[in-house]
Parts: C-alpha cells; sequence; structure tokens
C-alpha cells in the first residue's frame, strides 16, 4: 500500500490491459515506447509529413468507453493548444485512431527535474533560474485560466540547453469547468507538493495552488530534500 505522500497522480485510474507497441498512431510513425501509466501510454514518434520528432499519448484500451476519461483526454488536449509558451510543451496534433483517443506533442529532449536534482549539485542561481522559468510557464497558463493542478519535479523537463518546459496536463483544469477531472474518490495530483485546499477536493484548486507546487519545488531544489 502506497504511503500518503507516494500516492500516484490519479490512484483510481489504473489499466489492466497492456496493447501491443503500434506501428501507426494517427498519421504518425512510430519508433518505441517511452512509458506506459494507468491512464495511457507515451511513444516515440515520427511525423513524416513535417519531417520530426512527436511524442505521441494513447489513452489506455480500459479507458476507451469511459466518458470521464475520455472528456479529461480532450481536455487535456485543448489546454496544451491553448498554452503556447516558450517553456510550456507544445500539441502538433491530435484524434482518433483505431484503437481510441492520441495527443502528438513536441518531444523534448533532456531529463526531468526529478533526475536533475539527484544528479547534480545546484546552485542558488541555477535553482533561481528554473524556478523563474516554471514561474514565466504558470503566469502564462493562468493568464489563459489554466490551472496545472499536478506541478511537481518529475513534470518539469530541462533540455540539453538548460530551457525549462512544462508538462502533463493530465489533470489540468481550464477555469472552474466542472467537466475537469474529479476523479471517482482519492486524490487528484500528487500529496507532498498539494496545498490543503487541493488534497480536500481537486476542484477546491486555484492558480494559488500552482504557486503552492512551486514553492515546495523551489525548497526542495534549494534544501535538496
Amino acid at each position: 500500500e502506497h504511503l500518503f505522500y507516494e500516492q500516484p497522480t490519479l490512484p483510481t485510474a489504473t489499466a489492466h490491459v497492456k496493447q501491443d507497441m503500434p506501428k501507426r498512431v494517427g498519421p504518425y510513425e512510430v519508433e518505441s515506447l517511452l512509458t506506459h501509466g494507468g491512464m495511457s501510454s507515451l511513444y516515440l514518434g515520427k511525423d513524416v509529413q513535417n519531417d520530426r520528432v512527436v511524442a505521441i499519448k494513447v489513452l489506455s484500451p480500459d479507458f476507451v468507453q469511459n466518458k470521464e476519461m475520455i472528456t479529461q483526454f480532450l481536455e487535456e488536449a485543448k489546454i496544451i493548444s491553448i498554452a503556447d509558451h516558450t517553456n510550456i510543451v507544445k500539441l502538433y496534433g491530435q484524434g482518433k485512431w483505431q484503437h481510441g483517443l492520441y495527443i502528438a506533442m513536441e518531444f523534448v529532449q533532456g531529463v526531468s527535474l526529478r533526475q536533475f536534482i539527484y544528479q547534480h549539485s545546484l546552485s542558488l542561481k541555477r535553482c533561481l533560474d528554473i524556478v523563474l522559468q516554471v514561474a514565466y510557464a504558470l503566469l502564462h497558463l493562468h493568464t489563459h485560466d489554466i490551472i496545472h493542478r499536478d506541478l511537481k519535479p518529475e513534470n518539469i523537463l530541462i533540455t540539453e540547453n538548460g530551457q525549462v518546459k512544462v508538462i502533463d496536463f493530465g489533470v489540468a483544469q481550464l477555469g472552474t469547468d466542472k467537466s475537469s477531472f474529479e476523479g471517482e474518490g482519492g486524490t487528484i495530483g500528487t500529496p507532498s507538493y498539494m496545498p490543503p485546499e487541493q488534497i480536500a477536493s481537486p476542484m477546491n484548486a486555484t492558480f494559488a495552488s500552482d504557486i503552492y507546487s512551486l514553492a515546495v519545488i523551489a525548497y526542495e531544489m534549494i534544501i535538496g530534500k
């Protein structure tokens, strides 16, 4: 049983059927599996028409008939399409294929902030640089009425040239839209980085909730734990 702070982002969303890796998803060629999670799989693919590498997120076969999961998956694509910023992963396309739904995004070459913290001794100047870049991303999101709701080191990528990219909008909320994923019980988000109001209820999250998460991340980078 998970300790509270180790609970996954979506504790009620657990897939049981693993799908064989497809050769194509929509118009994209699939090259390899990057990760397989409870709600979706993430593939490395190629957009042949535009000659670029893409990350393709595919809804798990377990949830292709689940209206709530489908709604949130489509909401994620909508949110990424609205969020056009240098410090936020870009949307390239989304749609249906024979096994359900997909979202095609920018493939970010780099490591997560979690790995970065483990592998590097960060100076205060470097910590502040990362915090500022994430803050710019949050400013853009909040200006467009988007609450991330799951900001943590695993969802912040550091590219090879040191640029920050905020990723994973799987539980993000657009304004006060009640269609945003609420789940069937359990915690939506990652407890260690969540403020009390969000732990009490996912729909209580506000722009300030994301700022709280960034403050926890800043503390972790500077203190080291």
